[in-house]
């Protein structure tokens, strides 16, 4: 799990509010290159897997299930504006103890 992630080599995602301050600013961001971040209001939502597909780049993503629409939306303008594919992924079994 990760709370600060790598949408493509400028861009990344982090949580809204003081987690996401904190590692953004740990970590040196815009020192680093990252001209673009995009803050999603559920940390959740912030952890996604980007690959290489048959089509181009794919992010992986937590569905966040009706948890924050709002960071659901988020991801998917950012995924529509870099020309990214994006799938949800049910992670809820993965939840279950």
């Amino acid at each position: 799990k990760s709370a600060v992630t790598h949408l493509d080599e400028h861009t990344l995602l982090a949580p809204t509010g003081h987690v996401g301050d904190a590692v953004l600013n740990a970590m040196h961001a815009t020192e680093l290159g990252y001209d673009s971040v995009i803050r999603l209001p559920n940390v959740l939502a912030c952890n996604v897997v980007v690959v290489n597909g048959v089509n181009g780049k794919h992010v992986l993503a937590q569905d966040v299930q009706g948890k924050c629409e709002l960071s659901k939306r988020r991801l998917e303008m950012a995924c529509e504006e870099r020309g990214l594919g994006l799938t949800f992924v049910d992670t809820s079994e993965l939840a279950k103890k």
